[in-house]
């Protein structure tokens, strides 16, 4: 009786602390990786035992070392690079890197936010101006130290575009034109336009979706085929194009089934998955030069991803390690 008491304690105290690490009500989702590039410098959110910003060498593009890290405290998700300085939201905080020299230091830092189930998840620049998406917050436009909402709803993350940027919300997405497509299930993420102009969703726990350009999201599909419990597509990048320049491939961060590739050249149909990358929780992707892709592994930390000839296999070529 005694143990049994003790366990109950124990499930009581870590389910509030659970519901403040990952949000609460219908958002419980694990926190992503993002990663931008500068030249042969890669900036990589990392949200393991370690909640980092790293600064990563490229100058050989398969063999990636680290520079430095700057230890955040909580779970960065989001990561925009303007005019030499990188700017950071973890659900808590908008936090501004110096990042020139060989290591990144604090410059400045806002709190958005006391609640991290309602904070800052995504930041993009679009024409110069600085935008957040917040959980519960909506979009905001970010001045020197105050926001304004322009968008209400449940955010999830940003996509530049020239003329603005694609909004993700929990249950739509909103084009820069103001037209809002709805997504009738899933739990959307992160959406990537693709080269012949579609989009590809990632859609969380639903798997992925492709829109036309008639903005029609019929094109869904699980990952029932590769899936064990609680799979969830974190991110997209696209692969191979055919003669007509239409994208015919697209590799998807699959949390713990590794790197899914799906072939959407007539539908939605998976092909394979890295094995060599199989349980582990890739969370982000990123295109890299010549045929390499860079996957965000939050139970270790990066690896590099050949693009096989065939155009939909992928081959592990080198790891980053950034765990203890």
């Amino acid at each position: 009786m005694k143990h049994l008491l003790l366990l109950l304690l124990f499930f009581c105290i870590a389910l509030p602390l659970s519901a403040v690490q990952y949000g609460e009500g219908a958002d419980i989702e694990p926190p992503a990786s993002a990663m931008v590039s500068d030249g042969d410098i890669l900036y990589m959110t990392f949200c393991g035992k370690k909640k980092m910003v790293a600064k990563i060498s490229l100058a050989d593009p398969h063999s990636p070392t680290l520079l430095s890290a700057y230890q955040t405290g909580f779970f960065p998700q989001g990561l925009a690079l303007h005019q030499k300085k990188l700017y950071v939201t973890d659900g808590r905080f908008l936090s501004i890197l110096h990042t020139e020299g060989s290591t990144l230091s604090l410059l400045m830092r806002f709190l958005i936010g006391n609640d991290p189930a309602k904070g800052p998840v995504d930041v993009i620049f679009s024409n110069g101006k600085l935008f957040l998406a917040a959980r519960n917050g909506g979009v905001s436009r970010f001045y020197a130290d105050k926001g304004v909402q322009v968008q209400s709803g449940w955010a999830r993350s940003l996509t530049a575009e020239k003329n603005g940027f694609i909004a993700v919300f929990h249950d739509s997405l909103l084009l820069p034109d103001g037209k809002r497509i709805m997504i009738p299930h899933g739990t959307p993420r992160k959406v990537r336009r693709l080269p012949d102009g579609r989009l590809c969703l990632a859609n969380g726990f639903a798997g992925i979706a492709v829109i036309g350009t008639d903005g029609k999201p019929d094109l869904t599909e699980n990952l029932n085929r590769f899936s064990c419990y609680g799979a969830h597509v974190f991110d997209i990048v696209p692969g191979r194009t055919d003669a007509n320049g239409r994208t015919q491939f697209v590799f998807l961060a699959a949390g713990e089934i590794g790197v899914v590739t799906a072939d959407i050249s007539n539908g939605i149909n998976l092909v394979t998955a890295c094995d060599a990358l199989k349980w582990k929780n890739i969370n982000g992707l990123l295109r890299g030069k010549e045929n390499l892709v860079y996957a965000a592994d939050e139970a270790y930390g990066l690896h590099v991803l050949e693009i096989q000839p065939d155009g939909k296999t992928l081959k592990l070529v080198n790891s980053l390690k950034l765990t203890d």
